[in-house]
Parts: structure tokens; sequence; C-alpha cells
């Protein structure tokens, strides 16, 4: 009978340590990166030109934030790491370049991940977008 009562209680104390693990392991899993802005619209380039812009990917949390790389959708993207560590409340930085192939009808619309050590975000997603200007070979008339 003394056995069945100290069972209740271990099976009680495995609970309760079970949900003191998953609690924190749910605060650790927090995301620490913040992209404030995720979507760039250049508006308009002529084919052949370059655009860039930097982002800054805010690390909001307590651990530090690595950039480990950038990965474009296509050859038109170029990334560049700036600063690839941010300690609590400070940025780390990317610089984006974008340039008009001549394979671009019009529109378009492409994208980069970056990688971050984030473990419950670990890809931010960058969209770029825009117009291309085709080139007037009728200028010279």
């Amino acid at each position: 009978m003394a056995f069945q009562g100290l069972k209740k209680y271990w099976v009680l104390l495995l609970v309760i340590a079970s949900v003191i693990f998953l609690s924190a392991a749910d605060v650790a899993a927090e995301s620490i990166s913040d992209l404030q802005e995720s979507f760039w619209n250049f508006v308009e380039i002529q084919y052949g030109e370059s655009t860039a812009r930097e982002f800054e990917i805010t690390n909001t949390g307590q651990e530090e934030l690595k950039i480990h790389r950038i990965q474009p959708s296509c050859v038109c993207i170029k990334g560049q790491i700036i600063k690839d560590t941010a300690l609590a409340d400070s940025p780390a930085k990317i610089k984006i370049t974008f340039t008009a192939l001549p394979e671009f009808a019009n529109e378009v619309n492409v994208f980069c991940y970056v990688h971050t050590n984030d473990q419950k975000t670990p890809l931010l997603k960058i969209s770029v977008q825009g117009k291309i200007k085709p080139i007037n070979n009728n200028d010279n008339a």
C-alpha cells in the first residue's frame, strides 16, 4: 500500500518536471530576429542597371544573433553581409543588390532568404519587386 502512494508522488513529480521543462524550452525558442522591412519595391530601372538597398535585422532577444548567409532566388540578386552579428537590441546589416538582366520582361518579383541562428525563425524572406524599363534604340533616330 505504501508503494502505491509513493508511486503517485513520483508520477506527480514527473508531470510537474515535464511542464517546467517544456515551458523553459518554449521560452528558449522565442524569435530573436526582427526584419523591419521584408519588401523592397525599387520602382523602375533600365536594363543593365543595378540598384541596392541595406536592411537591418534587429536582435530582439538576449542571445547573440548571427547571419550565416544570404540565398538569392536568381542570379539577378547579390547579397552582402555588412554586419553579421548583433547583440541584444542592436541590428545586424545586409545589403541586397538587384541587377536588371535582359531576360526580364517588364515587371520582376524575386526574393532572397537570409539564414540566421534564430531557432524559431532561421529563414527571413525579403521580396524584391519593380519594373524593368527596356532600352529604347529609337533615341538615335
